[in-house]
């Protein structure tokens, strides 16, 4: 994701990686998000009852490694099930879970640059593997839409763009930007010509010498980690919540339909590229026109 903007990152935060084919009975699972310019991802293996190993990584927004101690809880249907402090050096340490359900991991820095930093991030262990297929799926459904709409917000931890997209097959795409202290800007793409202007200004074209090609999915590439995290439902259709790691240390977390695969929100964490989408109005009529 999104459907149109491809993602740039820096430096992989660690984690240890297990490909989609060999998830299997253990595939573990890696979770992210940001507090401010701060990334902190968390990644627990192998996700189920009994023992596992907790690990926990610190970026910032260029990617460099955060240094500072943490302190970790886990609570299990509100129960505490666990409560540790990594130090900077080793923040890994094995940790028991005696029953599953649904559980929130909040990861605190407690010193270092990143003091008070902190997330929590919410699964339902024990977690379940996924065919290697279901991603390809999802991208199967996206990309036979005809149209479709997109909110997206975009930060690197201070001030946060929105975008507003409209998506029409194979070649139309709209959409406007929101900053703070600047005039929303717009820009519509018909094949090769772009078209922009800022408030209410005059339009300028451009020739961009490619079309861009809509809507566009690509989950599936080399993701790692694929594991099922939650389930939930959006009106009849019931949802799934899937968790999973893009080269480059890009940590997704996507919900899209069990049945017709279309994602409806999604979270993309990378270095210093924190994003948030929505998709709507699957193959609404609409109409992208030049200016």
């Amino acid at each position: 994701m999104p459907a149109f903007i491809a993602a740039g990152c820096g430096a992989p935060a660690a984690h240890a990686a297990v490909s989609v084919a060999d998830n299997g009975d253990h595939p573990g699972v890696t979770l992210a998000a940001n507090d401010g310019p701060t990334l902190i991802v968390m990644s627990l293996d192998p996700a189920r009852t009994g023992d596992n190993m907790l690990s926990v990584d610190l970026r910032s927004a260029n990617g460099d490694v955060v240094a500072g101690s943490v302190q970790v809880g886990i609570t299990i249907d509100g129960a505490i099930a666990s409560s540790l402090t990594l130090p900077s050096g080793d923040r890994r340490h094995a940790v028991t879970l005696d029953h599953g359900g649904q559980a929130e991991i909040t990861v605190r820095a407690t010193d270092g640059p990143a003091a008070s930093a902190h997330v929590t991030l919410a699964l339902t262990l024990p977690i379940a593997p996924l065919p290697a297929s279901t991603l390809s799926d999802i991208d199967a459904a996206m990309r036979g839409l005809h149209t479709l709409r997109e909110t997206q917000t975009l930060t690197s931890g201070g001030p946060t763009l929105l975008f507003s997209f409209q998506y029409a097959a194979p070649d139309r795409v709209r959409y406007t930007l929101v900053k703070p202290g600047a005039p929303i800007s717009e820009t519509r793409l018909i094949g090769a010509e772009r078209f922009d202007r800022d408030g209410a200004g005059p339009w300028a074209s451009s020739d961009m010498g490619f079309a861009s090609r809509v809507p566009a999915s690509d989950l599936a590439r080399e993701s790692t980690r694929v594991a099922l995290i939650g389930t939930g439902h959006d009106g009849a259709q019931p949802l799934i919540e899937i968790a999973f790691v893009q080269p480059g240390g890009v940590h997704y977390q996507v919900w899209a339909g069990a049945n017709d695969h279309l994602v409806r929100r999604y979270t993309m964490m990378a270095n210093g590229h924190y994003m948030t989408g929505t998709y709507s109005d699957f193959d609404a009529p609409l109409d992208i026109a030049a200016p």
